[in-house]
């Protein structure tokens, strides 16, 4: 059984779905985006990637902040008590993570994936908060 805590965001006055597709629990709903499908689409790929390394947790990974520049894509994570970063970039409409994994990026270890230096430097400096508040419960196995 699901709980009721949901992860939400609002933005304009609107509150909107934050967390992953429920489709993943078997649930079918649509994923609302959060400013942007870009955006959306990056956070459901890094919850996707850091839950599939523990998919029996009971609570999901959630994005906390979040920068978007061109196709590249950098956000920080919370899972419980730990947390981290990931580095994603679009290639062919579709986001992919470049590194993702505990501790903090900065600049000049962003640009060592590839990303062109000036970019790496307006990600990890443009972080903007993502509104969620509360983490969606996943039932136990």
């Amino acid at each position: 059984m699901i709980k009721k805590n949901l992860a939400y965001s609002c933005r304009g006055g609107v509150c909107l779905l934050a967390c992953f597709g429920l489709s993943l629990l078997g649930i079918r709903t649509p994923f609302a985006a959060l400013g942007s499908n870009s955006e959306s689409a990056v956070i459901q790929k890094t919850v996707a990637f850091i839950h599939a390394k523990n998919p029996n947790a009971s609570v999901l990974p959630h994005v906390t902040e979040l920068a978007l520049v061109k196709t590249y894509a950098y956000d920080v994570w919370l899972w419980g008590e730990g947390g981290g970063t990931c580095l994603l970039s679009k290639f062919h409409g579709k986001w992919n993570i470049l590194a993702c994994g505990g501790g903090d990026m900065n600049a000049v270890i962003v640009a060592a994936y590839g990303v062109p230096s000036t970019i790496a430097n307006e990600l990890v400096s443009s972080l903007k908060p993502v509104m969620s508040t509360t983490q969606l419960k996943v039932p136990k196995p």
